[in-house]
């Protein structure tokens, strides 16, 4: 007997144990037999347990209650992202927000720092510093002239645009703009560096940086001039007084006519717009008309 021989109603009949003896004798001979045998055995050795519905009941509610611990610590891990992400901000603003003090046209500003050092502005002058990290960092940023009587203590920086002044104590001028950079030291020690270059000054010393070129000169003032209501210039470029006659008077003066590079030694008041302008230009021989009100056009 072959195993395609067999009909599905001989198995069937095996399996109820309804096969007569003969046909049972030829079917355990064969190998047909032996295969189903294996079969038989091995499903017998496969359990289903019950279904209980009690123990499922209870596993459904553990798995629930998982999920919900889950999500818990899940909420509590964003919420501490969220208020850690808040604490930074907070604290960056904290300590990132400057203070502004300035001048206007025409006026001058004394201000006292943190730590009772003094700073003097000039008219359209501005200066930029942290509060909350003075006591640990004496750093300012200046944009104009300033004069700073500095109290001892850490290191004291005035910056602008990669020029700075380093001081532990002193009293020094400082002319900070994006093309022209001045320091005058009149009492105490500073150290000046700008285009690469630096310098050590004592009281009657002085330091630019006009451009890429430097040099170190003396002087022999006592205190700026600006604060006696004058500003001086020690062969300074025209512009440079051309942008304190502007600051000072609220003017805009047209200068594309003329050398604006020219040197200028002497000084202007600050009381008197037709006297400024006649000390400055009729000494350089450049002639001046006013066009309209604060607006002034020079020539050759």
């Amino acid at each position: 007997m072959k195993f395609n021989d067999m009909k599905d109603t001989f198995l069937a009949r095996w399996l109820d144990g309804k096969l007569s003896k003969s046909e049972l004798d030829d079917f355990e001979k064969s190998q047909e037999h032996q295969d189903y045998s294996k079969i038989i055995e091995a499903s017998n050795r496969l359990y289903v347990s019950p279904y209980d519905k009690k123990k499922a009941f209870e596993n459904l509610q553990f798995n629930l209650k998982q999920e919900q611990k889950r999500k818990k610590i899940q909420l509590r891990w964003i919420t501490g992202v969220a208020a850690s992400i808040i604490i930074l901000f907070g604290i960056n603003y904290f300590f990132l927000d400057y203070k502004t003090v300035k001048a206007g046209y025409g006026e001058s500003i004394a201000y006292v720092l943190p730590d009772q050092s003094e700073v003097i502005l000039n008219s359209r002058s501005q200066i930029k510093y942290n509060p909350f990290t003075w006591k640990y960092k004496r750093k300012i940023k200046l944009e104009g002239e300033a004069y700073f009587k500095v109290k001892k203590g850490k290191d004291f920086e005035v910056l602008n645009n990669g020029s700075a002044v380093l001081v532990l104590g002193t009293e020094f001028n400082v002319r900070a703009f994006p093309d022209y950079f001045e320091v005058s030291c009149f009492e105490g020690k500073v150290k000046a560096q700008a285009g690469g270059d630096s310098a050590i000054l004592i009281a009657g010393n002085a330091f630019r940086s006009i451009g890429t070129d430097t040099e170190k000169y003396q002087f022999s003032e006592e205190i700026p001039q600006w604060l006696k209501g004058e500003s001086s210039f020690y062969r300074v470029p025209l512009l440079q007084v051309i942008k304190a006659l502007e600051a000072q008077y609220q003017l805009k003066i047209i200068s594309e006519n003329v050398d604006v590079n020219q040197k200028f030694t002497g000084s202007f008041t600050h009381k008197d717009l037709s006297l400024a302008l006649e000390t400055v230009f009729s000494t350089m021989e450049i002639e001046y008309r006013i066009e309209k009100k604060n607006t002034i056009i020079l020539s050759d």
